[in-house]
């Protein structure tokens, strides 16, 4: 109880470490009604699989500050990560996240996060994020950024070395853009219930979907450049999607509609502008009830639905 004020001091409700560099080794908790402020070029090290469960609202760096401000573990010891579950918004900017698991229950505190299941290393439920100039490398948890339920701004991202997945949309709203995804072991960007729009992104060796929607998703998408992704876009579940002006180059499976799950529809929609497939195994690939929209005559493997996710994997 109150261990967080081992390493933040409480000024009017704004806690500010003791220390510009402050190395937490244990599981805290940050209770409602302050904001938690890391200034440009500050440090929270995170060892031990330490983890920080806030209720409060996080502010880190400053805009058009260049300093960087961190969030790490260290590469023999990692750390955890944050859950933020705020109303106020938070902010970062010019942040680094590197060397993160994610949470790890030890048995003397099983109890510790009871009330939420976390597959992040950075997490925000219910609540407002904004990121702008953030990196991400080195991350080791299920998803490296994990946002349910929120509304969200996510600028000039930057992830490198990510074992899973690298961005995980749980029914948000909101935008990505200017950002970059390379060696992502998983999915890049995963999207379930959300509306979205992205753009201005590069993806580079992708080991499943660049971007995945699913569970009537909306997304309008403009401008991506999609290298060596094992499955460019994927559009399952009721989902529609706006693309226009891409390039999906050197991937096994373009873009490819389908239904996964049964409680969800088969149907799914992709309306297509100025999109280039080059070097793909397969262009599209899609189930008898989804519909591709298009100008140009496309390539078009249809595949009855029960069928398609043996289709899509069997070979990988």
């Amino acid at each position: 109880k109150d261990n967080f004020l081992n390493y933040f001091k409480n000024k009017d409700k704004v806690l500010l470490l003791k220390n510009n560099t402050t190395t937490i080794n244990e599981n805290i908790i940050i209770p409602n009604g302050y904001t938690v402020k890391v200034l440009p070029g500050q440090n929270i090290i995170l060892k031990n699989n330490s983890f920080i469960l806030s209720y409060s609202n996080f502010v880190i760096g400053e805009k058009g500050n260049n300093k960087k401000a961190h969030v790490a573990g260290i590469k023999d010891n990692f750390g955890g990560g944050i859950f933020i579950n705020s109303k106020k918004p938070s902010l970062f900017f010019n942040t680094e996240f590197s060397f993160l698991n994610g949470i790890v229950e030890k048995k003397s505190e099983i109890n510790f996060l009871d009330s939420f299941r976390i597959y992040g290393s950075v997490n925000f439920f219910d609540g407002n994020v904004e990121m702008e100039n953030v990196n991400f490398n080195n991350i080791y948890s299920e998803d490296a950024l994990n946002i349910i339920s929120s509304k969200y701004k996510l600028n000039n991202l930057d992830f490198v070395n990510i074992k899973s997945d690298a961005i995980d949309i749980d029914f948000g709203s909101g935008s990505i853009s200017n950002s970059s995804f390379e060696e992502i072991g998983n999915d890049a960007i995963d999207f379930s219930g959300s509306r979205s729009s992205i753009n201005n992104i590069n993806f580079v060796n992708i080991g499943d979907k660049s971007v995945s929607i699913g569970e009537f998703s909306e997304l309008e998408i403009y401008n991506l450049d999609i290298f060596n992704s094992f499955i460019g876009l994927a559009i399952k579940d009721g989902s529609k999607v706006k693309l226009s002006k891409s390039l999906i180059k050197n991937g096994k499976y373009g873009i490819a509609l389908y239904q996964k799950k049964n409680e969800y529809n088969k149907k799914n929609e992709i309306f297509i502008n100025d999109v280039e497939l080059i070097d793909v195994e397969k262009d599209y690939l899609t189930n008898e009830y989804s519909v591709i929209n298009n100008k140009q005559k496309l390539n078009i493997n249809i595949i009855e639905n029960n069928k398609i996710i043996k289709a899509l994997y069997e070979n990988s």
